[in-house]
């Protein structure tokens, strides 16, 4: 049983890593649940469209903040907690490290502010490993542009300067911890990423 988080900016490919680890641990026979970050609850769902509707110009970045944080207290409750007590591995396309990146690194909004948020409703569950795919920023605008095009969300459609700061900030993250960080180089095959995030675990006897 683990919690293993997946991060990285818009277009790095993670979701398309976690189907296929998902599909590893199916093979394996281990027990596993996916969430999603917003999203992964009913009343996730409908913060999600709120977060990412395009429309929502005027949506503050404090705000933001407090519908993130809301979503994923939803989420610890309905899905984390609940399945890590009955030993069901976790795994979530996002975590608290999304809105340190986004919300402090790319709106800067108080990193206080954010990290006591952290500490209130994060506090008794930590990843025992963050997954950061790292790319650079002209690979992902690209791969955004060419697969969405005009169907971009909110946060997608934010300018480089705003995507770069986000990057920078999750590898400060990253290189702060790295026994609990495995960063991979998002511009790769699917299939190697599968093969060296398998490899980590196994060497981390984590799962496999």
């Amino acid at each position: 049983m683990a919690f293993l988080v997946f991060e990285g900016i818009d277009g790095s490919g993670k979701s398309t890593l976690i189907d296929l680890f998902c599909n590893k641990l199916n093979e394996h026979k281990l027990p596993f649940i996916k969430t999603k970050e917003p999203g992964g609850t009913k009343i996730g769902k409908k913060i999600r469209r709120l977060l990412l509707e395009k429309t929502n110009t005027k949506l503050s970045p404090m705000t933001e903040t407090l519908l993130y944080y809301a979503d994923r207290k939803q989420n610890i409750e309905e899905v984390i907690k609940p399945n890590l007590k009955k030993n069901i591995t976790v795994i979530s396309d996002r975590y608290w490290a999304s809105t340190s990146a986004y919300q402090y690194g790319g709106r800067k909004i108080s990193e206080n502010f954010i990290t006591a948020l952290r500490h209130q409703i994060c506090k008794d569950y930590e990843p025992d490993l963050w997954i950061l795919l790292d790319i650079p920023i002209e690979i992902t605008l690209k791969r955004l542009f060419i697969s969405k095009a005009n169907k971009r969300d909110r946060m997608e459609m934010e300018n480089s300067s705003f995507h770069q700061k986000v990057r920078d900030y999750y590898l400060s993250l990253a290189k702060k911890n790295p026994e609990k960080w495995l960063i991979l180089k998002g511009e790769k095959k699917s299939s190697i990423l599968l093969e060296e995030l398998i490899s980590h675990l196994k060497s981390k006897k984590i799962l496999f």
